[in-house]
């Protein structure tokens, strides 16, 4: 029985050490050496000065995607971004920007609603309507592109007392 004890102890150690590895694996490797990180979306919109060819790393949540015959539009709204490179819903929307991707991306996957961090060449601004006003969305032709897991809730952590009550933040 106690062999049966050590064992059991073994393999709880090592499902408790496979799963700190994999939450640490979950960070993308983005190429971030060359990248703005002073210039917004927002600011990109407003014209604060951004020629052509910075590269920046934005991320948030997507809104639409679109696929042309070359390439995939992906329509975003912006958040600051943690240090691990996701996006940080739990604060403001730092503005709205397209992505230009080459080559095709699966909408199911990208779908409205997910998350995503881009690195890319700032490569203009284009005009769109939101509801009936026209605007400015700078323009990212993307180099690397993240998109993260489903997130399970959209305010973070959800604790659970007792069994089966649930309490949302």
């Amino acid at each position: 029985m106690c062999q049966f004890k050590g064992v059991a102890a073994h393999c709880i150690a090592g499902l408790i050490a496979g799963m700190l590895l994999s939450a640490c694996a979950a960070s993308p490797k983005l190429d971030t050496s060359a990248v703005n990180s002073q210039l917004t979306p927002a600011g990109a919109s407003a014209g604060v000065s951004a020629p052509s060819g910075t590269i920046v790393q934005w991320g948030g949540q997507i809104i639409a995607v679109r696929n042309e015959k070359t390439m995939t539009v992906i329509e975003v709204l912006s958040y600051p971004l943690r240090h691990s490179g996701d996006p940080d819903e739990r604060r403001s929307a730092t503005g709205r920007f397209l992505t230009r991707y080459p080559g095709y991306l699966e909408p199911v996957d990208y779908a409205s609603g997910r998350y995503i961090t881009i690195v890319g060449e700032l490569s203009g601004l284009d005009h769109t309507r939101i509801g009936d006003a026209d605007y400015r969305l700078p323009v990212i032709s993307a180099r690397q592109v993240h998109l993260w897991p489903r997130r399970r809730s959209p305010r973070g952590f959800v604790p659970h007392i007792g069994v089966g009550v649930t309490i949302g933040l």
